[in-house]
């Protein structure tokens, strides 16, 4: 009980693993009713259930629940709405999913029977927990599936037996824990709708991948294949092994023209194998290992970018047959830094740090490398290069940029690219410290994220003005990773970020270097 004109349900679910489709599926199910103040479904992790005694929605139910329980909780109007809850829990699970036009998935009992239910197929989505994921990847690739592997939680062992395998019989296997693919134009994971042209991308990042295809979109070129590779394929034990077969197929495929890979710092001597694979032959490769030295490959014949924005402008240059001489780092442009300077002259003395709220990874890695060569030290969930571990993941410091995708986060529950509630969360936690002078933020559009993530931003944000109520205000700014022709419509929310009064950016670099801007102009 909350208070006097509330209640709170909890019902927990023993040995009941859903992935994350699933929770966020079900609360969103539970969210639509009339009456629902608040909602949770989430695995029951020690994680978890911190966040949901912040979010005041513990209860002695969930508190003995063990990572392998499903736990729901929520907040209703009056008593009698909790039947209802629990139908529509039950109907959930009996019945499953169904699409947006209503009609029934059909549930197929094995991996055999879906191929003989479709048949020609010849690639597989793999998104299961981690302990059963290996196992199935093999089951795949014995069938002569390609396969795409979302799942995380697997074994660097396994990653390597898997791969080698799928090498073995031409296949390509992407992941584990690979965020996002375009392959034929069809999108894998978290990923665009992006229009068909003659660059190929190889990346060992997601929202890496999504933020360099959308601005080549923006740019008018196009993508002909975007391959993932799980974030750990370019270490020294796996050895780039899907990179490496994803820059052979393209190198052979007619339709693609140019090369783009990216990642985050790769292994030395897998980067020198790597780059030594993608420019043995004519096709012009740009590169972009985001911190990476670039001293340490400047004797190979590629372009290497230090940020996702050259990347894109590098390989539009190329795939249009023009010159790369004179191309610039990026910078902000003169009107949108121009509005920033005039917004800062309204931050009250003594607030001086930024605050990175992230939902995609090497988003906030750029955005992370980028402050901290502005302003100094900054704190993220790991350490690299010129940016500090934080001691603790859950209490930002100073100028800190947060992945709130990093696994520590999104164990048993939805990632905040598909549920916004943890961003939410956090912003509320933090937005009374009054040494903050800027909240900088990513939205990534496209299938696979929230439908509305930046109606969800803009709300947090609304709510954590009101928290303040005070006319000493920090600033907002947020990037939109996406195009016009994403599910979420590009402009309705870049329009509803807006009027909540969050500065958007063109990119997540000049997100970052506004926000760096500001934290130069309080420290001055």
């Amino acid at each position: 009980m909350s208070n006097k004109d509330t209640q709170i349900f909890s019902e927990v679910r023993e040995n009941f693993y859903r992935d994350s489709v699933n929770l966020m599926q079900l609360s969103t199910l539970l969210r639509e009713l009339d009456g629902i103040i608040d909602v949770a479904v989430v695995m029951g992790t020690e994680n978890n259930k911190n966040l949901l005694t912040d979010a005041g929605l513990m209860t002695p139910e969930i508190k003995d629940a063990d990572s392998s329980d499903m736990c729901i909780v929520a907040v209703v109007q009056h008593e009698e709405l909790i039947e209802t809850i629990k139908e529509k829990i039950d109907q959930y699970f009996e019945h499953g999913r169904q699409t947006k036009t209503g009609d029934q998935l059909k549930k197929l009992g094995s991996l055999e029977a879906a191929i003989r239910n479709q048949p020609g197929t010849n690639l597989a989505l793999i998104s299961v927990p981690g302990s059963y994921a290996a196992n199935l990847a093999d089951k795949c690739l014995k069938q002569d599936l390609n396969v795409f592997l979302f799942s995380d939680n697997v074994s660097v062992e396994d990653e390597i037996r898997l791969k080698n395998a799928a090498r073995k019989k031409g296949l390509l296997m992407m992941g584990p824990d690979c965020g996002t693919a375009l392959i034929n134009n069809v999108p894998l994971g978290f990923a665009n709708n992006i229009r068909r042209g003659n660059i190929g991308i190889v990346s060992a990042s997601g929202t890496g991948l999504q933020e360099v295809s959308t601005l080549i979109h923006k740019k008018g070129m196009g993508i002909s294949q975007a391959i993932g590779t799980g974030g750990r394929d370019l270490s020294g034990k796996v050895g780039g092994k899907t990179m490496l077969h994803g820059i052979e197929l393209l190198l052979q495929d007619t339709k693609t023209d140019v090369l783009v890979l990216i990642s985050k710092p790769p292994d030395p001597e897998v980067s020198k194998r790597v780059l030594t694979t993608a420019t043995k032959e004519i096709k012009p490769v740009v590169v972009c290992f985001l911190g990476w030295n670039e001293e340490a490959i400047s004797d190979f014949n590629g372009y290497l970018t230090s940020t996702l924005d050259e990347a894109a402008e590098a390989a539009v240059r190329l795939s249009s047959g023009d010159s790369l001489q004179g191309i610039k780092k990026p910078k902000l442009p003169e009107l949108f830094q121009e509005k920033v300077l005039a917004e800062t002259e309204s931050l009250q003395s003594g607030r001086k740090y930024v605050r990175g709220l992230y939902t995609g990874g090497t988003l906030a890695d750029e955005a992370a490398l980028l402050i901290s060569e502005k302003v100094g030290e900054v704190w993220a969930v790991d350490g690299f290069g010129s940016v500090s571990c934080l001691p603790d993941v859950h209490v930002s410091r100073e100028n800190s940029v947060v992945d709130l995708g990093a696994d520590v986060f999104t164990e048993g529950r939805a990632h905040p690219m598909i549920d916004p509630r943890i961003r939410k969360q956090r912003l509320l936690n933090e937005v009374e410290d009054d040494e903050v002078a800027v909240f900088l933020f990513d939205v990534v559009l496209g299938w696979g994220s929230h439908e509305d993530p930046g109606g969800e931003l803009s709300d947090a944000v609304e709510q954590a003005r009101l928290k303040i109520q005070s006319q000493d205000q920090p600033l907002f700014i947020a990037s939109v990773t996406g195009t016009e022709l994403d599910p979420q419509d590009y402009e309705e929310q870049v329009r509803k970020l807006e009027s909540a009064g969050v500065m958007i950016a063109e990119s997540n670099v000049q997100a970052a270097l506004a926000a760096a801007l500001v934290i130069e102009e309080v420290q001055t």
